[in-house]
């Protein structure tokens, strides 16, 4: 089973979100120096994972905004539950 182009393009698109900017920080988080809650934001907003679970998206101006819809996947609705309770404030 060969993934489609459409696959590949959503891969290496998380792939060098992961290669730029994850591996990076990863040092400073394994050793408490940051929080991954900024790199969790720039992951929602740059791969439309909010989108992709029918959650929710950044506004342009910042603000988190609801979004309708079911959403298809539930263990990525799980994930972005669990990076809601992380990312919105009180």
């Amino acid at each position: 089973m060969q993934p489609t182009d459409a696959q590949r393009a959503i891969r290496d698109q998380f792939r060098r979100f992961m290669t730029d900017e994850l591996e990076p920080a990863t040092p400073a988080f394994e050793e408490g120096r940051e929080l991954p809650y900024e790199l969790m934001k720039r992951m929602v907003d740059t791969l439309g994972l909010g989108a992709a679970a029918g959650g929710w998206e950044r506004a342009g101006d910042g603000e988190k905004s609801a979004q309708e819809g079911p959403g298809t996947d539930p263990e990525m609705r799980g994930l972005l539950a669990y990076a809601r309770t992380q990312l919105t404030g009180p």
